[in-house]
C-alpha cells in the first residue's frame, strides 16, 4: 500500500500550499513547527518508559573507574563508623567533665545512633568514663597550712552539694557541703578526698560529728589522714555510728591534689616544684645572659598561675643580680596571691626577701610549697639535694646553640642513677610552646 503513496509529491504540494500568500500562512507555519515538538514530547513523557536517576553523593577521592558500587558503599560505611567512634570518645570525655562538675549530660539520642551504627562494638566504646585523675574540687581551696580537701554529697545518683576547704583552713570541706545540702544530706553518700577530722577545735566542730548529725548513710574516703590527731579515728567514729565507710578510692590522686600539705605532714618539709623554661637544645638564655623571652605569652601566663599556687618562690643570687626579678603574680585577680620571695645565697637578702643558705634550709620555713624558678645553679643545687618533687619543663620551638645551659652539676656519677627517678604526669601545648610535667618517683 505504501508503494502507491507519492510522499515526495505530497511534500511538494504542501510546500507550495504554504508558500502561497494566504491570510493564515504564518499560523500554518507555527503549527508545522509546534505540532511535531508536541508529538515528540508526548511520546517521551507518556509512552516511552523512563526512570529518573536517584541523587547520590559521591566522594571524588573515592571514585575510580575500576571500583564497584559495593566497594564504594563499604568505604562510606567504614567512614561513618570511624566518625561515630570518634564522637563516642568525645561524649565519654564530656561525661567525665560533667561528672566532675556535678551537672547532667544527656547523650541518650547520640548513644542510640552509636548503637545503630556500630552494633555490639558500641558496648565496648560506651563504657562508663574513668574517674578523674585529680581531686579537682579540692584544688579550688586556697593554699595554706590546712589540707585542701574536697567533698561531694550524692543522693539517688545526683550531686546535691559540694564543698571545699575555705581560706584559712575553716570551714572544712564537709561542713561547707553539708550546709549546702541541708536536709538532702540525710541518707546520702559523702565523698571526701581526706578522712573527716575527729579532733576538737575552737574554730569549729569535727567533721566526723557533722556527718553523723546530718544522717548520711555512707562515706567514701580517698585518703586516710596522716595527722595523729585524726589518723583513723574519724573513720572509726563514723563506723561506730552505723555509717558505712569505704576507703582507698583514688587515694593516690587525692594525695597528689593536696601534695603540699601531704609533704609537710608526712615528710616534714614543703613540696618543691622546679620550673625550667628552655629552648629545644636545653638553653635558658643567650650566651650574654639575655632570656626575654624564651617562651611565649601563654606559657608565661601558665607560669604565673603556678606562682599563685605556691607559698614561696626562689631564685639564685646569679639570677637575682642579672634579671632583678619581682617574682610577683601578674594575672588579673591573682596579684594578692604573690608568693613569699626567697633568695638562695650565703649573704644577706634585700628588703622583702628571705635568704636561704642551702636547699635543706627550706624545711624550717613555715610554708608547704616552694617554686624554684632558677637559674641553673639554684636548680642544680635543689636536684643534687634531692629536694625536687615536681618538674615543670617549658620548651619553646627555638634553637639557641652556644647559650647558657639549664642545669649545672647535679652530682650524678653514672647514668644508671639517672633512670627511674622521674615519671611523666602531664603534657600539653601552650600556644607554640610545650609543657611537660614530671613527678619524682619515691619509694617512701
Amino acid at each position: 500500500m505504501l508503494k502507491n503513496w507519492d510522499v515526495g509529491g505530497g511534500l511538494s504540494d504542501f510546500w507550495a500550499y504554504i508558500r502561497e500568500p494566504r491570510p493564515h500562512r504564518w499560523t500554518v507555519w507555527g503549527l508545522a513547527i509546534v505540532l511535531p515538538l508536541l508529538i515528540f514530547y508526548g511520546f517521551s513523557k507518556y509512552l516511552v518508559p523512563y526512570e529518573r536517576p536517584k541523587p547520590q553523593i559521591i566522594y571524588f577521592e573515592n571514585w575510580k573507574a575500576d571500583r564497584s558500587e559495593a566497594e564504594i558503599r563499604a568505604d562510606w560505611v567504614a567512614r561513618a563508623k570511624e566518625t561515630t567512634r570518634a564522637n563516642a570518645k568525645r561524649r565519654a570525655e564530656f561525661q567525665r567533665l560533667a561528672d566532675m562538675m556535678g551537672v547532667e549530660y544527656d547523650a541518650s539520642e547520640a548513644e542510640k545512633v552509636t548503637r545503630e551504627t556500630l552494633g555490639k562494638e558500641a558496648d565496648a566504646i560506651e563504657k562508663k568514663p574513668e574517674p578523674p585523675k585529680r581531686s579537682t574540687l579540692a584544688e579550688r581551696a586556697a593554699r595554706g597550712a590546712a589540707a585542701n580537701v574536697g567533698c561531694l554529697i550524692v543522693k539517688d545518683g545526683r550531686v546535691v552539694a559540694r564543698g571545699w576547704t575555705q581560706a584559712g583552713g575553716r570551714p572544712h570541706a564537709e561542713a561547707m557541703a553539708l550546709a549546702a545540702a541541708g536536709d538532702a544530706a540525710h541518707g546520702a553518700t559523702a565523698y571526701v578526698s581526706l578522712e573527716p577530722c575527729a579532733h576538737a577545735s575552737a574554730r569549729g566542730p569535727c567533721c566526723a560529728d557533722l556527718l553523723i548529725a546530718a544522717g548520711v548513710a555512707r562515706v567514701v574516703v580517698a585518703a586516710q589522714d596522716p595527722d595523729p590527731r585524726t589518723d583513723g579515728q574519724g573513720i572509726a567514729r563514723l563506723r561506730a555510728a552505723g555509717i558505712a565507710v569505704e576507703t582507698g578510692l583514688l587515694s593516690g590522686e587525692a594525695q597528689a591534689a593536696m601534695a603540699p600539705w601531704w609533704s609537710r605532714a608526712t615528710r616534714g618539709r614543703p613540696f618543691v616544684t622546679l620550673k625550667l623554661a628552655t629552648s629545644l637544645d636545653g638553653c635558658i638564655a643567650m650566651a650574654d645572659g639575655s632570656s626575654r623571652w624564651i617562651t611565649g605569652a601563654p606559657a608565661r601566663a601558665h607560669a604565673h598561675l603556678e606562682r599563685a599556687r605556691h607559698g614561696a618562690i626562689l631564685v639564685g643570687r646569679g639570677t637575682f643580680a642579672a634579671d632583678a626579678p619581682t617574682l610577683d603574680v601578674r594575672l588579673p585577680g591573682l596579684a594578692s596571691r604573690s608568693p613569699q620571695r626567697l633568695l638562695l645565697t650565703h649573704g644577706d637578702a634585700p628588703d622583702g626577701w628571705t635568704a636561704l643558705a642551702a636547699p635543706e634550709a627550706v624545711d624550717a620555713l613555715p610554708i608547704d610549697s616552694l617554686l624554684v624558678e632558677g637559674g641553673a645553679g639554684a636548680a642544680a643545687a635543689f636536684l643534687a639535694a634531692d629536694r625536687v618533687d615536681r618538674l615543670l619543663l617549658y620548651r619553646a620551638p627555638i634553637l639557641i646553640g652556644a647559650g647558657r645551659r639549664a642545669l649545672g652539676d647535679i652530682g650524678l656519677s653514672d647514668l644508671a642513677g639517672a633512670h627511674e627517678r622521674w615519671c611523666p604526669a602531664d603534657s600539653r601545648m601552650l600556644g607554640s610552646d610545650r609543657i611537660d610535667v614530671y613527678e619524682r618517683i619515691r619509694k617512701e
